[in-house]
């Protein structure tokens, strides 16, 4: 059911706390622009530039997942809510998201109740770690998050758990040709960048029982898709 009140929080991790949450709480209206293009037209242009990747993972990833009519759906860093609209969009019957930062469960919740089935839709606002979800998902997706987990092994275990279907989840090329200068970036500002390459996003996976079943390289990223072995 979608949330209408305050969002229920769970408490983060502490390193999360110390930079990623906070950039994601202070740039949630900014990160939901790249979807709309509705932002100033040199962020327009920037984003055009640099990020095409970001709407191009959100086309694939439902090329990925197939027919979701009746299935059910958790989004782990869920930002403003897209890919849960989507999904109830492509019939699902349940969407579950799950953010960090009550900037962007805010934001998905605005997103939500335009839906065609509000009600089909669930807003948490906690870390993942930390998170209680009774059942499995159809369809778990994972994407923007491991850039910047500090147990990216922990996490991929929690989503292994809860996938019951297949998981789309996105990673940042070490090899490409931004990775370096963004980490750099990202790091000045207490912001740990996470890069991988294709056999350690194989690895990850497999170590929590997960079967490959591609890796795609979108521009600097990379997709995986992946169900239980």
């Amino acid at each position: 059911m979608l949330e209408v009140g305050p969002a229920r929080m769970t408490p983060a991790e502490p390193a999360a706390e110390s930079g990623v949450a906070r950039r994601f709480r202070r740039e949630a209206h900014r990160w939901d622009e790249i979807y709309t293009e509705s932002g100033a037209w040199i962020t327009r242009g920037w984003d055009r530039l640099t990020r095409r990747n970001v709407r191009e993972r959100f086309t694939r990833t439902f090329q990925a997942a197939g027919d979701l009519e009746g299935r059910t759906v958790l989004d782990l860093g869920c930002g403003s809510g897209r890919y849960l609209v989507e999904a109830i969009h492509r019939g699902a019957a349940r969407a579950v998201g799950l953010d960090i930062a009550p900037e962007m469960i805010d934001l998905a919740r605005r997103l939500a109740a335009r839906a065609p089935r509000p009600d089909r839709i669930e807003l948490r606002c906690g870390d993942i770690l930390g998170a209680q979800l009774e059942t499995k998902f159809d369809l778990v997706i994972a994407n923007g998050l491991f850039d910047y987990l500090d147990d990216p092994d922990a996490v991929m275990r929690r989503a292994a758990d809860w996938t019951a279907g297949t998981l789309v989840a996105s990673f940042p090329d070490r090899w490409a040709m931004r990775a370096l200068p963004r980490a750099l970036y990202w790091r000045l500002r207490q912001v740990r960048v996470r890069l991988y390459d294709r056999a350690t996003i194989a690895a990850l996976a497999s170590r929590v029982g997960l079967g490959v079943v591609g890796i795609e390289r979108i521009g600097p990223i990379f997709l995986l898709v992946a169900r239980h072995a």
